[in-house]
């Protein structure tokens, strides 16, 4: 604790040695200071002061370089990691799906994930693999990226199918992948069935939704149409609520996301009894899906 200090007023009222020592002073500083820069991306404080105030306030703090933090970071992770690891040597076959994006920053980023059955019959997914890929994207560095996390968890002799959105770097980076398991298997004598599911699936929903193409064009360009305007959307909810139906909003549909025609669909069923009551307050909305759609 600082000791005591008495100071002299004098009678022509001046404070020269006051502020001198309070210049000084470690608690003014901890006071006057409490919001100091801290070095945020280091991981340690570099304000003297913030430093003192947490020693002042809290008996059993200890100073942290900021290795520390990443170093409990990363062997968490590596102890996560065998623990996977041990779990995975015991499944035979295990199918895996991917996907590629750009960051803001322009950034490559591949997200692997592994499907398997458990020893108790329950269905389990894991990320293997969250890593930035280098352009150019094409097949060749692709199947480069999987084969290599392939390699790291011990999986090359074991993967049963990969899925992966229907693009033709992504096929041309299934293709690859499997001469290069199979040749790799072929001196074990163990081969398993390699292939990419998203084509097959692709076209199996395309041959379905085929059927309605005319009923999910309409409602397309109907959900299209009132989202391009804040008037519409207003006007189209003020119908809705007039008919007291519940509060959902309208779901554009999306190319890459397969699932998301459904989910259009079912959202614009719930307005079935609105498309028609706008039609009468709009004269240019002229997708209107008939009673039979």
């Amino acid at each position: 604790m600082e000791q005591k200090r008495f100071y002299v007023f004098t009678a022509n009222g001046a404070t020269t040695q006051y502020h001198r020592d309070l210049k000084g002073c470690l608690s003014h500083k901890i006071t006057d200071n409490k919001q100091k820069q801290l070095d945020v991306n280091e991981g340690r404080v570099e304000s003297e002061v913030a430093i003192a105030n947490f020693e002042y306030n809290h008996a059993k703090y200890q100073k942290i370089s900021c290795n520390t933090p990443r170093n409990d970071c990363i062997s968490t992770f590596e102890l996560e990691k065998k623990k996977l690891k041990t779990m995975l040597g015991s499944v035979n076959r295990v199918s895996l799906t991917t996907d590629f994006w750009k960051s803001e920053q322009k950034i490559g980023f591949m997200c692997l994930t592994c499907h398997f059955v458990d020893s108790n019959w329950k269905l389990q997914k894991r990320i293997i693999n969250f890593c930035d890929v280098p352009p150019p994207h094409s097949g060749v560095v692709n199947s480069d990226a999987i084969f290599k996390s392939l390699l790291d968890w011990g999986l090359e002799n074991k993967v049963c199918t990969i899925t992966l959105d229907n693009a033709n770097n992504n096929g041309a980076a299934v293709r690859i992948l499997k001469d290069v398991i199979k040749r790799k298997l072929m001196l074990g004598g163990k081969i398993f069935h390699v292939h990419c599911c998203a084509h097959i699936i692709n076209l199996l929903v395309q041959d379905g939704l085929s059927e309605i193409e005319t009923v999910i064009e309409n409602v397309y360009e109907s959900v299209k149409y009132l989202i391009a305007s804040e008037a519409r959307l207003i006007k189209f909810g003020e119908i809705a609520k007039q008919l007291q139906l519940p509060s959902k909003k309208l779901i554009l549909d999306c190319p890459t996301h397969w699932n998301a025609t459904y989910a259009m669909l079912v959202a614009a069923l719930e307005f079935r009894e609105v498309f028609p009551r706008y039609k009468d307050r709009d004269a240019g909305y002229n997708w209107l899906p008939s009673n039979e759609d």
